[in-house]
């Protein structure tokens, strides 16, 4: 069976929120219904932001909104950081040594799906604009001091850019959520009832309790990646390193939502 592009959102996004440490708590009833209002949160926030600023790239959208964008080395033991958002300052540092493992893992995904053609018209001119952009605003930089070539220098490629686009487009969604935390509530900020043992005033006694599905935040990040780009696959398939067919098999077998 063919599977549809909204089908694998929605099986990359379960995978994502299993991963989640206090996702067997949750009712899967429930789960699958904040699953799909992720999804659909990030889908409507990207509409609602191309309504108000038009076809910019995600980088000349983060100056509109004087975000600063710094590549650094992120380190974190045992994870591969591709970048962090801070609200003080307001900031977004992209790992620099992310950009290449992101570039080879996003130009697999797109061979799968028949080459770079593959690709809407729209994203390939979003990211062609912000990769004018970099040169741009390096042309206009002053000239650093000359240093001596390295066999490991090389220019950035195109399909680098369109990481970097991702990057920023995925973490501009964590700065909308923090500036209007009702925009989504569903997302991180949302606080699910769930079943938990708790110890009362005189004997163990089932209590209700509260938690954070935080995997869902980075689920509408995501989505609002795909959609503010017009990406051809979600984002989300990069963060799960099984294969498609059982991401999606593992979706597929459980039970249908009432």
């Amino acid at each position: 069976m063919k599977e549809s592009a909204q089908e694998l959102a929605r099986a990359y996004g379960w995978a994502m929120m299993k991963q989640d440490s206090c996702f067997s708590r949750v009712d899967e009833k429930l789960a699958r219904q904040l699953l799909d209002l992720a999804l659909d949160s990030g889908a409507r926030l990207a509409l609602e932001i191309r309504r108000q600023h038009g076809m910019v790239s995600a980088q000349e959208l983060c100056c509109r909104l004087d975000i600063a964008v710094e590549q650094a080395k992120l380190v974190l033991p045992g994870r591969l950081i591709r970048a962090v958002y801070t609200n003080q300052p307001l900031e977004i540092k992209v790992n620099q040594d992310c950009l290449p493992v992101l570039a080879e893992q996003v130009g697999q995904l797109l061979e799968l799906q028949q080459g770079r053609q593959a690709m809407a018209p729209v994203t390939m001119a979003v990211a062609a604009r912000a990769d004018a952009e970099a040169v741009t605003m390096a042309a206009a930089a002053p000239a650093p001091a000359p240093a001596a070539p390295t066999p490991a220098a090389s220019a950035p490629v195109p399909l680098e850019a369109l990481i970097m686009e991702m990057i920023l487009a995925h973490e501009l969604f964590h700065y909308y959520e923090r500036q209007d935390p009702a925009r989504n509530p569903q997302t991180a900020r949302e606080l699910v009832q769930v079943q938990g043992q708790g110890l009362g005033k005189r004997q163990w006694q089932w209590l209700k309790r509260r938690i954070r599905l935080r995997s869902l935040s980075e689920v509408a990040a995501h989505s609002f990646a795909q959609c503010f780009l017009l990406l051809p696959f979600f984002p989300g398939q990069l963060d799960i390193h099984v294969p498609q067919e059982q991401v999606l098999e593992d979706f597929r077998r459980q039970p249908a939502m009432l």
